[in-house]
């Protein structure tokens, strides 16, 4: 069982993704307490969107597409409906 939940949006998704200084670092350490059950990420459905269109990338190659969407089947991320 996770001992913490977090709500990020896009933007955290992004950092990650763009390899932002400063902020893909502690992504990267969240991400692994969420492998190791310490945290539970939950998100909405329009974040997964969002990130397939990452910001300053012009077109997202399919094999990065298909990274990006295996990447929201971890099963600590949890995505839900926007209402």
């Amino acid at each position: 069982m996770s001992l913490h939940t977090q709500y990020w949006d896009s933007g955290v998704f992004v950092a990650y993704f763009n390899d932002e200084t400063g902020r893909a670092d502690t992504i990267e350490t969240l991400l692994n307490d969420g492998i190791e059950g310490k945290l539970t990420v939950v998100t909405s459905a329009f974040a997964c969107v969002e990130v397939l269109k990452l910001k300053d990338h012009a077109h997202l190659s399919k094999e990065h597409e298909q990274m990006i969407t295996d990447f929201f089947q971890y099963p600590f991320i949890k995505i839900v409906d926007a209402t």
